[in-house]
């Protein structure tokens, strides 16, 4: 039914059971048919520990910032939005001196200002 990826790198697999088999062969109010039942399977790599989550709830303006710069697409979402939450006017000083200091050699400066543009 769905899969996502957890803040710490693990893998989440989401699957709806329904002893009913088919897709149209029963009615959807078949009296069989079992709506609360699901299952979970996390799945991680054998011998790894996990990623530390970060840190974000509470944190100044300038680590939130920072924490756009993570490949993890959930931490920089998250971060956003607990900057959010903050006086806008601070945030946004915070932001103009945090973009005219990122490096333009990155290779993933593109994106930074992106981050910085949807965060605007």
């Amino acid at each position: 039914m769905d899969v996502r990826f957890g803040p710490r790198g693990d893998l989440f697999i989401c699957d709806w059971y329904n002893p009913v088999k088919g897709h149209m062969q029963y009615s959807l109010r078949d009296t069989r048919s079992d709506k609360t039942s699901g299952r979970i399977w996390r799945v991680t790599a054998k011998d790894r520990p996990l990623q530390a989550a970060p840190k974000i709830a509470g944190e100044p303006i300038p680590k939130l910032l920072d924490l756009l710069k993570s490949p993890d697409y959930r931490t920089r979402y998250t971060a956003k939005l607990e900057l959010r939450g903050r006086d806008a006017k601070q945030v946004k000083t915070a932001l103009d001196a945090w973009l005219a200091g990122l490096d333009a050699k990155h290779p993933r400066y593109l994106h930074q200002q992106l981050e910085a543009l949807w965060l605007y």
